[in-house]
């Protein structure tokens, strides 16, 4: 559990805040009411309405903000997905990510030939 956090921490604060608005939509449309999300995530009901309307969480609530969407609105692992995708293409472009590529067909030179055509389909369909 220590771990978890400690991940969805680390994550946060790499999520841009457009990622975390679609977020937060998805979990007032899950709950129907803010006191009941709110609740869920540990903060007060104004202030779950104030981040619907379009005020930024903050560092302190967002780790919480995902543990709750990752257990009520598994949908929103794509948004996650999504972000770190970003990520990795802008490192690529960075040159900072130059042997991803040569990682990724050391992994798939190991696997059967029918893994390799599961994680393929997996990577084009992008969840």
């Amino acid at each position: 559990m220590a771990k978890t956090k400690k991940n969805l921490k680390q994550l946060a604060e790499y999520l841009s805040s457009d990622a975390v608005a679609e977020i937060l939509s998805r979990l007032d449309e899950v709950f129907g009411t803010k006191k009941e999300l709110a609740k869920k995530i540990g903060c007060s009901y104004p202030t779950v309405k104030k981040w619907t309307q379009g005020n930024d969480p903050g560092e302190k609530y967002i780790p919480n903000i995902l543990s709750v969407a990752f257990d009520y609105a598994p949908e929103v692992r794509k948004i996650v997905a999504l972000e770190l995708f970003k990520f990795r293409d802008l490192g690529k472009d960075l040159g900072v990510i130059k042997n991803f590529k040569s990682a990724t067909a050391q992994y798939f030179s190991s696997l059967d030939k029918e893994s390799v055509k599961i994680l393929r389909y997996v990577e084009n369909q992008r969840f």
